[in-house]
């Protein structure tokens, strides 16, 4: 029986490397000290998520917002001005928000929780159709309890 295993994470970014390098203990590979940081970061997220509080409705409104949106550590601050941006568009009015003031809770909002709502709105735009419906599938991904 051969192994079927998918192929090891390898990560090609000198900044990474570095970054993983100056974590790895002695005797430790640097996919080891990965995992064990990436634990790290994952509990944070969901730590940081179950901090926030949304309604179902300003949700979806967030996730209609960063449908399509590649958002990195340094734009996942700006979160809240990507909702404002769509405020013109008519995103309160679909989803029955009030926009502004989702926008100025978002804005009020630490780093983490900003990144734990951006990671969790990739993860329901990545769930199958048939994973329920809307409140099922934000419930499944920690947007809403």
């Amino acid at each position: 029986m051969s192994d079927k295993r998918p192929n090891p994470v390898q990560f090609r970014d000198q900044i990474i490397e570095s970054a993983l390098s100056a974590r790895q203990s002695a005797g430790e590979s640097p996919g080891m000290t990965a995992c064990r940081d990436l634990d790290r970061y994952y509990t944070l997220l969901a730590r940081a998520l179950g901090m926030v509080s949304l309604a179902p409705n300003e949700a979806l409104a967030i996730c209609d917002a960063l449908n399509g949106s590649r958002m990195d550590a340094t734009s996942a601050a700006f979160l809240w001005a990507e909702i404002a941006d769509a405020l013109p568009d008519g995103l309160a009015a679909k989803w029955d928000i009030d926009g502004p003031a989702l926008v100025a809770r978002l804005h009020a909002l630490p780093l983490t929780q900003s990144l734990a709502i951006v990671d969790a709105v990739e993860r329901w735009w990545r769930l199958p159709e048939d994973a329920g419906d809307d409140e099922t599938r934000l419930r499944a991904v920690g947007l809403i309890r």
